[in-house]
């Protein structure tokens, strides 16, 4: 079975690579350590050092360096899909969706180590391969083939989408969320106005695509309905005084995430923040007490800080203690925010800077206000 790997990601010549490396380093770290285990502690110091990083960044070398630098110079966009992939044209379909899912996969591999213009140059030529144009040259058939060159969203036309299988579509919706991710690291805060087009692209492309009802994974779009939310508050996609559009997201988000708890646990916090913002306090109550009865505040926080880097639901334990404080029932306020205290933030990831000062500043003000300023320092 190893060797039907495809060779992109088959590592074991690079694994050998690297032990060869680290049986050199202890063949020379490990008689030093020996000789100057008494006398010397610095040399023995550094000959343990040696000993103990030589699988780790030998690994790193042959496996993260050299081997996406070849893919990089030797790129299989440009062999197989850049001219004449199957998916532009001919040829056999299953061999250019596997085409383009090693492209995906490279893509994100190129996202997590920080490559951002390796990501967005491989997320451009991927999409080229799904954009197929218009087929059909009969004259009567004009009206038609204008209506389906008509473009829906990234230059995708409604041609195109009804001719994508759902795991196509399934992979431009992934690559879109690389490009945005992507483009927000490397040019800030005009990258984010950026994302956001793509974002709003791709609810477009979903909506307007026959195969949406195939995708295997539709939680692929929850974290592209958070991400809109979440810029749609920032005024960088405009909306109307009623906050219409981010309404419909937050209710539609909460009607298909429900195959998944945590999934679903984020969606109805989105969707109590939604209604509290707006200022309707017992509809937030109402489906923050369903998102508290599915949180798992064990188990949950993790999954969540994956998904969608920060654990709203936990934040909005916090929240609610602001909506207790607005309709006047300190009591249920204070005790929320105790209930934070001791139950939400031992759970809650320390490398969630932003989740824990928001949840932080919320519980400080009410104990503030209510005269509970010691209880607040303690927090």
């Amino acid at each position: 079975e190893l060797d039907q790997l495809p060779e992109i990601i088959d590592e074991r010549e690079h694994l050998k690579q690297s032990f060869y490396i680290v049986a050199r380093v202890l063949v020379v770290a490990v008689p030093m350590i020996g000789l100057t285990y008494q006398n010397n502690p610095e040399a023995k110091a550094y000959g343990a050092i040696c000993a103990v990083l030589a699988l780790p960044l030998a690994c790193c070398y042959h496996i993260a360096y050299v081997k996406l630098y070849s893919t990089k110079s030797d790129s299989i966009s440009r062999q197989q899909m850049s001219s004449g992939s199957v998916l532009s044209g001919g040829g056999d379909n299953a061999d250019g969706r596997s085409s383009a899912a090693v492209a995906v996969r490279m893509a994100e591999m190129y996202s997590r180590i920080g490559r951002v213009e390796e990501t967005v140059q491989l997320v451009d030529e991927t999409l080229g391969v799904f954009r197929k144009g218009n087929s059909g040259n009969h004259i009567g058939n004009l009206g038609l083939q204008n209506e389906g060159r008509q473009e829906v969203a990234s230059g995708f036309t409604t041609n195109d989408l009804k001719a994508l299988e759902g795991d196509e579509l399934q992979m431009i919706i992934q690559l879109l969320r690389l490009k945005g991710n992507a483009l927000i690291k490397l040019k800030g805060p005009e990258g984010f106005a950026m994302s956001a087009k793509l974002n709003i692209d791709a609810l477009k492309i979903f909506e307007n695509c026959p195969a949406a009802d195939k995708m295997k994974d539709v939680s692929l779009m929850f974290p592209i309905y958070n991400m809109v939310g979440i810029q749609l508050k920032g005024g960088v996609i405009d909306q109307d005084d009623e906050c219409s559009l981010e309404m419909e997201l937050a209710i539609r988000f909460c009607h298909e995430a429900q195959l998944q708890a945590y999934h679903y646990a984020r969606s109805l916090a989105n969707l109590a923040e939604m209604y509290g913002r707006v200022g309707v306090l017992d509809e937030a109550l109402k489906y923050f007490n369903i998102m508290k009865a599915v949180y798992m505040k064990q188990d949950h926080p993790k999954l969540l800080l994956d998904a969608y880097a920060v654990d709203r639901c936990a934040v909005s334990f916090a929240t609610s203690a602001l909506w207790y404080l607005q309709m006047d029932q300190i009591n249920n306020a204070i005790e929320r925010c105790d209930y934070v205290i001791d139950h939400i933030l031992p759970h809650y990831g320390e490398k969630d800077i932003i989740g824990l000062y928001h949840i932080f500043i919320q519980i400080i003000r009410v104990l503030k206000w209510n005269g509970q300023v010691d209880k607040a320092r303690e927090a």
